[in-house]
């Protein structure tokens, strides 16, 4: 079994639940361990958040899947659809003037 330190949450959610389902395959860690790995990957203030997120229950009392939503929903990036179109729709008119 390979060995490494778990994770630890900086920088967008995203990517660390990539990195941390790479550590899951490389560890072969059950399904029911997962909640406990994500958990020991926050830092004092994250807990405290996902606490507050799950509310009234602990977090090791909900789902690992119920947790990484708490979290995406929110540490995640969101993208303004509106925003993104317009910046898509001024990047098309820059090509047309060239």
């Amino acid at each position: 079994m390979a060995t490494g330190s778990i994770p630890q949450f900086s920088g967008k959610i995203e990517h660390y639940m990539q990195r941390l389902e790479s550590y899951f395959l490389i560890h072969k860690t059950d399904a029911d361990l997962k909640k406990h790995v994500l958990i020991m990957g926050l830092s004092e203030s994250q807990y405290e958040t996902l606490t507050d997120l799950v509310s009234p229950e602990m977090p090791q009392d909900v789902s690992y899947d119920n947790l990484v939503l708490q979290l995406k929903r929110h540490y995640g990036t969101v993208t303004n659809k509106w925003l993104r179109g317009l910046s898509l729709e001024k990047s098309r008119d820059h090509r047309m003037n060239l």
